[in-house]
């Protein structure tokens, strides 16, 4: 795995995931939410986010990409020899977002180190900008999405290696084993 894709709800543990797998491979992370973000959660232009991941693509021959955006990351995807979806159960993600996000508040913990997007109580709760909703509502389209790609990728693409980890114990095996190799 030298080109790596991870992908999952909202609050599922992908960016984690993905610091650690990119720790363990000692290669370069990239992380799709800030590609498509400026401070403040201003979207980038669609030009402004093709170019960052075209030059995320070309400024290594290994990295591991974590996030859910589509249409400008589609070559991210294609570019990928590794896919690792992280499938936690609905109810177990909530938490971990929960979590997570009341957390951020409390610490006033920028999203992404240097990004200036914080998370707020009434943004997080009391909006329907909710991540928390928002994390609800699309679990079962991503599940959708994934599942579809997977069997897509399994049929076109034999060379990609395509795991999905269904619990927190299979996460942390999943670290463990690149650690130990």
């Amino acid at each position: 795995m030298t080109r790596v894709r991870v992908v999952g709800a909202s609050g599922s543990g992908k960016s984690r995931l993905a610091r650690e797998l990119a720790a363990a491979l000692e290669i370069p992370r990239f992380d799709l939410d800030r590609m498509f973000m400026e401070p403040g959660w201003v979207p980038v232009a669609d030009a402004v986010a093709e170019q960052r991941i075209a030059h995320a693509l070309a400024e290594s021959k290994a990295w591991v990409m974590d996030g859910n955006w589509s249409g400008w990351a589609a070559p991210a995807w294609d570019a990928a020899d590794a896919i690792v979806w992280v499938d936690l159960p609905t109810p177990v993600t909530l938490w971990q977002l929960l979590r997570r996000t009341v957390r951020r508040i409390v610490s006033r913990e920028e999203v992404w180190p240097g990004s200036g997007c914080y998370e707020t109580w009434g943004k997080a709760f009391a909006s329907r900008e909710s991540i928390l909703l928002y994390s609800a509502r699309s679990a079962g389209k991503f599940r959708r999405r994934y599942s579809a790609e997977f069997a897509r990728l399994a049929a076109e693409r034999p060379d990609v290696t395509l795991v999905r980890l269904g619990t927190r114990g299979e996460v942390g095996a999943f670290i463990a084993s690149l650690q130990r190799a």
